[in-house]
C-alpha cells in the first residue's frame, strides 16, 4: 500500500472517531462551539491531507469528502 493511502486511511479513521465523540454531545454545544470543534478535529486534518494528496485522482480522495459530509449535521445541529 502506498504511503499516501496509509495517510489517507489514518486521517479518515481519526476524523470519524472525533465525529463519533462530537455526536455524543453535539446537541449540548452552541453553534460556535460545534463549528470550532469540527474545524479543529475534522476540517484541518482533511485540508492537510488534501494538500499532501494534490496529485491523487478524485476517486481516491472521496473518503475525505465523506468525512466532511458526515460533519455537516454536527454543525447544523441535526
Amino acid at each position: 500500500m502506498p504511503v499516501w493511502q496509509e495517510l489517507l486511511l489514518r486521517i479518515v479513521k481519526c476524523c470519524y472517531y472525533q465525529l463519533q465523540q462530537m455526536n455524543i454531545v453535539h446537541k449540548t454545544l452552541t453553534e460556535d462551539a460545534a463549528i470550532t470543534l469540527v474545524h479543529a478535529f475534522v476540517t484541518s486534518p482533511v485540508d492537510y491531507c488534501n494538500s499532501v494528496l494534490s496529485h491523487v485522482n478524485a476517486a481516491n480522495v472521496q473518503p475525505l469528502q465523506n468525512v466532511l459530509n458526515a460533519a455537516a449535521p454536527i454543525i447544523l445541529r441535526e
